[in-house]
């Protein structure tokens, strides 16, 4: 079956449309069709609906007919079995792990039982329906200072950090009926790394990578990722204590027929590392490291087309990038200038993407300060 680039963010497209050499469909407008331009590439252009999904993308005819010219293998951000679904319809499939096992190991409830079986730390924690635990109860068992998480959510939205019986009862109240985990607040970095694992357990990682999370003038939420340096600088640093949990995840993640790759976030307070979250799908990372280190895209699709890829430890690389999302209250158009990656909305929402600027060379320093301005995607 051919690649075919079906992503909704048009940049991290063309990153992987241009190191395929594949057809590619996204959303965008001209400024969008003269990037791919520049780079030899001609993709179907979608215009930007409210919310940007890979489904939308696949019910434009235009992307249809063109899919369905061919046996195609999807290249798209995560998987849903509406989008396997829509994908059979038009004769292809998607070049990530089937969604009900993939969505299984990314549940946020399923953490504790990966990690007991991986030997990897995480922070202290319980499962429940905050509604029908007391304050006392739980602080009891976890300190006073929490974070609950429904089992669905990302880049730090649901994630919510508790420090008062205020806040949990209000955090109660907006749950209702739902199981959330709640875990004993974690001191120290964020880190992620990307990994790719085949079906015999190899895994090829990455080098330990910085997570910029929480920074409000890039992100409304206050645990939310908003950027990645691809070096760790800041000390203590991790040592290969990320790749170990990465290589024994992967282990863990292959007896349960996953392939492919995925990303370990954690948090390291210089003397244990904690795991917690597993991403069994692409992550906001994986098309821009990409660009700089191919092998991970081809260990992706070799482990997907059922063969055994070469595992290892890659590098660090001198390079990352920021993401802003929009924190006002009311619609804006994304911003551009010199290096923007704009989100190619007309208007973004509170929530949305702005833009992401690729950097090459630090974006946080060894003092664990950003090394570029976020005024620069303003």
């Amino acid at each position: 079956m051919r690649p075919f680039v079906a992503f909704h963010e048009p940049w991290d497209a063309l990153a992987l449309a241009r190191l395929l050499g594949a057809p590619v469909a996204t959303f965008g407008s001209e400024p969008v069709r003269r990037a791919f331009a520049d780079a030899g590439l001609d993709p179907i252009l979608v215009p930007a609906p409210a919310e940007l999904t890979t489904r939308a993308l696949l019910e434009e005819p235009r992307v249809a007919e063109a899919v369905a010219a061919e046996p195609s293998l999807l290249l798209c951000f995560k998987p849903s079995a509406r989008l396997e679904a829509r994908a059979a319809q038009l004769g292809a499939r998607l070049a990530l792990a089937p969604a009900r096992l993939a969505q299984g190991l990314e549940n946020k409830l399923a953490l504790a039982g990966l990690a007991a079986e991986a030997d990897v730390a995480i922070p202290a924690q319980l499962s429940g329906v905050p509604a029908r635990l007391s304050w006392d109860e739980v602080t009891s068992r976890l300190g006073p200072d929490l974070v609950v998480q429904p089992p669905r959510g990302f880049a730090g939205r649901k994630t919510w950090r508790v420090r008062d019986e205020a806040g949990w009862s209000a955090i109660a109240a907006e749950l209702g009926r739902r199981t959330a985990r709640v875990a004993a607040w974690a001191d120290g970095r964020p880190g992620t790394v990307n990994a790719v694992v085949d079906r015999d357990g190899r895994v090829l990682v990455t080098a330990p990578i910085v997570q910029v999370t929480g920074d409000p003038r890039l992100t409304p939420y206050r645990l939310g990722s908003c950027g990645n340096d691809f070096t760790w600088r800041p000390l203590p640093h991790p040592g290969d204590r990320a790749e170990e949990a990465a290589e024994r995840m992967g282990l863990v993640l292959a007896s349960r027929g996953y392939r492919g790759h995925f990303g370990l976030d954690f948090v390291f307070d210089g003397d244990e590392l904690l795991l917690i979250e597993v991403n069994a799908r692409l992550t906001a990372s994986f098309g821009l490291y990409s660009t700089l280190q191919p092998a991970l895209l081809e260990a992706h699709l070799t482990a997907l087309r059922d063969e055994p890829i070469e595992p290892g430890r890659l590098p660090p690389l001198e390079a990352g990038q920021l993401i802003r999302l929009h924190t006002g209250p009311d619609p804006v158009a994304p911003p551009s200038g010199p290096g923007l990656q704009p989100s190619p909305k007309a208007l973004a929402q509170h929530g949305d993407r702005l833009a992401r600027l690729p950097v090459d060379g630090v974006v946080v320093d060894e003092e664990g300060q950003l090394g570029v301005r976020p005024l620069h995607l303003t």
